[in-house]
C-alpha cells in the first residue's frame, strides 16, 4: 500500500525492539540491493525529517509516497525484515 504521507509516531519506531531490528534489517538490504541504492534511500530520508520511508502494522507494509517507484521494492525488503527480526525478538523475550 502506497500512503502519501508517514508521519514518524508510536509503533514501530517506539518499539524496544525497534532499534536491533531496524539496524538487523538494514544490514541485509544492504547486501541484497547493494551501498548505492541504500544511500539514495538514506538521502530520502533525511531530506524529509520526521517520516518514514516504509512501516508495518501486523503483516500489511505501507510505503511512502517519497519513495520512487524504482527503489519501492528495496523498501518494502526492508520492512520485511524489519517485522520478522522484531517478531523473532518478541519471542525470545517470553521465553
Amino acid at each position: 500500500m502506497i500512503k502519501k504521507r508517514i508521519i514518524d509516531k508510536g509503533y514501530p519506531t517506539t518499539s524496544k525492539y525497534y532499534p536491533v531490528a531496524h539496524m538487523q534489517a538494514s544490514k541485509v538490504e544492504k547486501q541484497k540491493f547493494g551501498a548505492a541504492s541504500y544511500h539514495r534511500l538514506e538521502v530520502i530520508a533525511k531530506k524529509h525529517p520526521g517520516e518514514l520511508l516504509g512501516t508495518h502494522h501486523g503483516n500489511k507494509i505501507t510505503i511512502s509516497s517519497i519513495v520512487p517507484k524504482s527503489l519501492r521494492a528495496e523498501v518494502r525488503f526492508h520492512e520485511k525484515v524489519e517485522l520478522e527480526r522484531m517478531r523473532e525478538l518478541r519471542q525470545k523475550r517470553k521465553k
